[in-house]
């Protein structure tokens, strides 16, 4: 009889100084001769090998989403505060506009402080065309870096909108120019960091460039 390593569906495996492998034939056990015990002992190594590497797989992925998991509730409270929290813009003049991207809509209802404004892609070009200039407009970003840190960074979107007429049919149009200013050159610099004050249970500004020094 040829026997290989599927013949042994029920096998035992014992470890040593040496290896056996006995397997169950007519109602009674056997020990396999030794080139098929080494293609089982192989063959049993390498599916534990994977099981064992399938549970650090699952293990590694729910620690990484379990550190770069905020709830939306919690990140939408941390931007309110860091909205209110830019002194430089609550207290000059103007409207300070607010680009309605996922986190601004979120947001928009919010206890937000009344200089700003929230408006669409659309009611900016307006806009634009209606003062004849470009208007800055914030979109609000945040990096997870822990469970416990976030930082907000408010980026500059230029939105310069124009009115066009086409000659051959006589249709007006608009046209729109959106350009996203450069953050700079210095490496990642955060504009606010938040940090989780776990005794308190709140979020509080530690660090970044619109922080106010403690005095």
């Amino acid at each position: 009889m040829n026997l290989s390593v599927h013949h042994f569906k029920t096998l035992e495996i014992f470890w040593g100084s040496t290896t056996a492998v006995r397997f169950r034939q007519n109602g009674g056990f056997k020990i396999a001769p030794q080139p098929i015990i080494h293609k089982i002992v192989v063959k049993h190594l390498r599916t534990k090998f994977t099981i064992i590497l399938t549970l650090i797989g699952f293990l590694s992925f729910g620690q990484k989403n379990e550190m770069t998991s905020i709830e939306k509730s919690e990140l939408d409270s941390i931007y309110v505060q860091a909205l209110n929290s830019r002194f430089d813009l609550l207290l000059s003049s103007g409207w300070k506009y607010i680009e309605l991207n996922e986190n601004g809509k979120r947001i928009s209802n919010l206890n937000i402080s009344d200089r700003y404004k929230f408006l669409s892609n659309e009611e900016l070009i307006d806009l634009s065309i209606k003062e004849k200039k470009t208007i800055r407009v914030l979109r609000l970003t945040h990096k997870i870096i822990g469970i416990d840190t976030v930082d907000v960074n408010f980026g500059i979107v230029n939105v310069t909108g124009k009115r066009k007429i086409h000659f051959n049919n006589g249709l007006k149009f608009k046209k729109a120019d959106f350009s996203l200013e450069c953050g700079g050159t210095n490496g990642y610099v955060p504009d606010m960091r938040f940090v989780l004050d776990r005794k308190e249970n709140n979020w509080k500004l530690i660090d970044g460039k619109y922080k106010i020094p403690d005095k």
